[in-house]
Formats: C-alpha cells, sequence, structure tokens
C-alpha cells in the first residue's frame, strides 16, 4: 500500500482532537459502556483520571501528575509494514482489555499497575503477573478515579497515522512510546521494569538516570527502531520488543531491542537486559519452529568501531542454514577476515 493511503487527514486530526479532549463521548469507567455505540470497530480512546487519582499516581510516581488527560491510544490499527490487519476493537480493548483485562494483556493497565506500585500496594508474583487480589484492586481504582473518551475511526489503514498525531498533540503524560522525555516518564519507564521483572519491590535495584542522559538517550523521532516499537512486532515485553530486520541477511533475521532509546547495550538496566535475552530465547523458539534453520547466530556490534549503525542497542538473531555459505566455520570471527582462519595457522 503507497505512503499516502496510510496517512490521515488535518481534518481527521482536527475531529479526533476535539472528541477526545472534551466530555463529548466521556463515561465513567464503572459505567464502561454505558450506551456509547459504534464501539464493534477499530478507532482512538482516552483516558482521563479525577483528583484523588491524580494524587494517588503521584505519590507512586514522586512525580507530579494533574488530574485530567493521562493516557490515549489506539485499537485495532493495520499493523505497518507488515499489512497484518488487527481484529481488536473499541470495546474489546476497553472493557476486556483495560477495565477488567490483566496487565499481561494490557499495556494501560501495566502503566497504571507500574506507577500504583505502593498506593495499592502491588507486587508481582512473576514477570507481568499480578496475584488475582491485585488485578481486582486495579480493576476497582479504575472503576473509582478514571473516564473513558471514545473515538469510533473504521479506516484501520490510517489509525496508526491518527495515533502517532494526535498523542504528539496532546501528549499525554503516562505514555511512552516515542514520546518526549520527562522526569514522570523516567519514573514510569523504571516503575514498568520492576514489574516486568517480577520482582517484589523490596528486591529492587533503584536506577537513577542521569537526567541529561535520559534527555539525550530517549527515543529520538529520527531513529528507525524507535519507530517500530509498536508495529509488526514478533514479540514484546514492557522493557524490550523484537522485530524482523529491515535488511535481513538471512531469512528470519530478526532484531531485538530496548523500548528506551539507549545507544549502548551494556548501559541499560539489569531489567532491560534481562528482557532482551528472554526475548533473544523466545524468537530464536519461533524461528526454530516456524523455519527449521539448522543454526543461529546472535551478536551485537557495540559501538561504531564494531560496526554498529543504528544508535538505538540491538541484538541481532540470525538463522543460519546449510550452505548458506561456502565454508561456514570461524562464525563471528569474520568480523576481522585476516584472523578468522585460526585452524589454518
Amino acid at each position: 500500500m503507497a505512503l499516502e493511503d496510510r496517512t490521515c487527514s488535518e481534518r481527521d486530526v482536527e475531529a479526533a482532537l476535539v472528541v477526545l479532549g472534551t466530555a463529548a463521548r466521556r463515561v465513567p469507567a464503572a459505567s464502561w459502556p454505558l450506551g456509547l455505540g459504534d464501539l464493534d470497530q477499530s478507532g482512538l480512546y482516552s483516558w482521563t483520571v479525577d483528583e484523588p487519582g491524580a494524587r494517588a499516581l503521584s505519590a507512586g510516581l514522586r512525580e507530579h501528575v494533574p488530574a485530567g488527560l493521562i493516557y490515549a491510544g489506539q485499537a485495532g490499527a493495520t499493523a505497518w509494514p507488515s499489512g497484518k490487519v488487527r481484529a481488536a476493537t473499541l470495546r474489546s480493548r476497553i472493557g476486556a482489555n483495560h477495565v477488567r483485562g490483566r496487565i499481561r494483556g494490557s499495556t494501560f493497565r501495566l502503566t497504571l499497575a507500574a506507577a500504583l506500585l505502593e498506593p495499592l500496594e502491588v507486587s508481582p508474583v512473576a514477570a507481568l503477573r499480578l496475584e488475582r487480589a491485585a488485578e481486582e484492586r486495579l480493576s476497582q481504582w479504575i472503576g473509582e478515579h478514571l473516564h473513558v473518551a471514545t473515538l469510533p475511526f473504521p479506516d484501520r489503514d490510517r489509525l496508526r497515522d491518527l495515533e502517532h498525531r494526535v498523542l504528539a498533540a496532546l501528549d499525554p503524560p503516562l505514555n511512552l512510546d516515542g514520546m518526549a522525555p520527562t522526569p514522570t516518564r523516567e519514573a514510569l519507564s523504571l516503575a514498568r521494569a520492576r514489574l516486568g521483572s517480577g520482582r517484589p519491590r523490596a528486591d529492587q535495584r533503584t536506577v537513577a538516570w542521569p537526567e541529561a542522559v535520559v534527555a539525550d538517550r530517549w527515543a529520538k523521532p529520527a531513529c528507525p527502531f524507535c519507530g517500530r516499537l509498536a508495529q509488526d512486532l514478533l514479540a514484546d515485553e514492557p522493557l524490550a520488543v523484537a522485530f524482523d530486520d529491515a535488511y535481513p541477511v538471512s531469512k528470519g533475521h530478526a532484531l531485538v531491542v530496548p523500548r528506551r532509546h539507549e545507544p549502548d547495550l551494556f548501559a541499560l538496566s539489569e531489567e532491560e537486559q534481562a528482557a532482551i535475552w528472554r526475548l533473544v530465547n523466545a524468537v530464536q523458539s519461533s524461528l526454530r519452529k516456524e523455519l527449521r534453520p539448522h543454526g543461529f547466530n546472535v551478536g551485537v556490534n557495540s559501538g561504531v568501531v564494531a560496526g554498529q549503525t543504528v544508535p538505538h542497542a540491538h541484538v541481532h538473531v540470525i538463522p543460519r542454514y546449510r550452505g548458506d555459505v561456502h565454508d561456514p566455520r570461524g562464525g563471528i570471527r569474520w568480523v576481522k577476515p585476516d584472523l578468522a582462519r585460526y585452524w589454518s595457522q
């Protein structure tokens, strides 16, 4: 599909900002869906919080979160560049995933749980898993403090572009992917890391990222990987994602990257590195079952002198097939061709 067929109009953006920024289609989460129509299709949604809820979020993140708009997203957008059609609707995403779901199936619930770790006494029992009582407390909190607005938008092919432009205009404080750095988002990112690790709060290592580093290394619009954090993913976790390499050297060549824009793999937190290697294993297992390769190269180019061309840390997972090169001996040693043939020296 041509790029212009995936791009929404300025009128679409203006209409979305009016609907999502006003109370016209906003209902209490506890009363969802309260007579709203046109929910069995794709579209945008936005979440607002009342004053008591905002105080709880501020206390949990130790950063000020004002009452009002806190989060926005989409349901059912076509995944580009693959063109895969998503089946989600506003009804299923909001009702089944956000209001009554689990943090593993809802980025929004995960975000709230991370921000409310202390106020709601939330503690993970495993990576991305809360005990049932904690999920119920979270659902109750959502019902007591949040309202949701919806904008049906049946053009799934243009919905992703509409979401990006609306988020840029509204700048909800709890949205992370591709958003400008703020102290609130950094605090939220670290809190989500705690849930992603599956370890209780008391066992967590606190990572304080210097403000200058955060400002310099957060998701940049020009980064080709930051632009793919929600598109056609092979696998994902709160702190890392996997997707196909845009310039594959082998069938199935995949990349695993952190969600946070950080050039240096070794500067990532322990939780982020653990998430990356869990996904490396998950991707390798999936590729082995699907493509039946005869081996794998798994590698990292860290630094310009090591061949890194994209300044966003990433791990290559490259399936290898018998006969794909004349002589595979030496593998990664061929980064220094003159020294690769150690067996002949």
